[in-house]
């Protein structure tokens, strides 16, 4: 899967929360994702329609994993959404208490496939590691 050699003890605990992060989306676990983020913290995201849209972290719950949640309630086959990181490409910290992630993973949906190109910024808070940004480029197709 993802392979990180000689990295510090703070890089391999961003490499859990950039794993952690694309799991608790797939599995629309609202509570976990909640905790990884920043209370001001913002996704920033350009889609198919070549926008930048800006969502607080209320309405990322809203439109992505209340969203998620509702369509696999809705269809037969829920195990199909899948969400996979195919490669995170950087990992870098700075002074313990900044960091930022850039991956690419895949989302598998009903009728349509994603690929992501995401960069994730992190600040640590009262020694937690929260998420403060998300600038993600999704390219959405039909499957």
């Amino acid at each position: 899967m993802v392979k990180i050699l000689n990295k510090t003890n703070e890089e391999l605990v961003i490499k859990e929360l950039v794993e952690d992060y694309i799991d608790i989306m797939e599995k629309c676990d609202e509570e976990r994702f909640l905790a990884l983020w920043h209370p001001d913290a913002r996704r920033f995201g350009l889609g198919n329609d070549k926008q930048l849209h800006s969502f607080s972290k209320d309405e990322i719950v809203k439109y992505s994993i209340a969203g998620l949640k509702n369509l696999k309630e809705q269809i037969p086959n829920p195990e199909i959404i899948k969400f996979t990181i195919d490669e995170i490409i950087s990992i870098s910290t700075s002074e313990g208490v900044i960091a930022s992630a850039e991956i690419k993973w895949q989302m598998v949906l009903p009728g349509s496939k994603g690929s992501h190109h995401t960069f994730i910024q992190f600040a640590k808070k009262e020694d937690k590691w929260l998420i403060v940004n998300v600038l993600d480029k999704g390219y959405e197709e039909e499957s």
